[in-house]
């Protein structure tokens, strides 16, 4: 009875994390949507913070609440659970200032877009792929080259905003913890969640190529 448990137990947990043979590359393309709070706006663009000094405390800052992202992935397959490839995607956000002290300016002062492009090397493990469904988790670290972009919507109130581009190179990341395909042999639609700069959810399609 105790070799029958085991024996059970190791086929149970063989079942569980089964994976099929991966082809040698795979390509994917998606769309995707991050939600984050001013203050992680705020913390990222110090750029920002310097060009609109003068409007300082007295002003309050509006950005989207969430922002979009597209996304280029290709994975080389090394093993059947294990592969290494390249990230990039470009990311846009958009927001405007107001200050409530300006003298003859009340309400929007500036506007401000954000965007960037990243480049990340990446690493993604499947715990199952078998019956054309596959879940795994993907990591990726690697340079972000940002942008802001600021224009003053009256050049003639009393507060003065340095207007023009402020570009950065930062490190960039995304960690996606659950990604799931779902498709035929070739072409599987897929969703990862997770965090980073492709956001938390993001939606595509996937081509897999070099079956032996």
């Amino acid at each position: 009875m105790i070799v029958a448990i085991l024996l059970s137990g190791s086929i149970a947990k063989a079942q569980f994390f089964r994976v099929e043979d991966l082809p040698r590359n795979d390509f994917s393309l998606g769309v995707g949507f991050a939600f984050i709070s001013v203050d992680e706006h705020r913390a990222r663009k110090v750029a920002i913070n310097k060009s609109v000094s003068p409007y300082g405390k007295n002003g309050r800052l509006e950005m989207d609440p969430m922002y979009d992202s597209f996304n280029f992935f290709y994975v080389r397959n090394l093993f059947n659970r294990w592969g290494v490839g390249i990230q990039a995607n470009y990311y846009c956000d958009e927001g405007e200032g107001t200050d409530i002290t300006s003298k003859f300016y009340y309400h929007k002062l500036f506007s401000i877009k954000e965007s960037g492009v990243t480049v990340m090397p990446t690493v993604r493990c499947y715990w199952w792929n078998h019956h054309h469904l596959g879940l795994y988790t993907r990591l990726a670290c690697g340079l972000d080259f940002h942008k802001v972009e600021l224009t003053d919507f009256n050049v003639h109130d009393d507060v003065d905003i340095e207007t023009g581009t402020v570009s950065s190179t930062n490190l960039a990341y995304q960690i996606s913890l659950v990604g799931i395909e779902a498709g035929g042999h070739r072409i599987r639609g897929f969703i990862e969640l997770g965090h980073g700069y492709q956001g938390n959810v993001t939606f595509g399609a996937r081509l897999k190529l070099g079956y032996k």
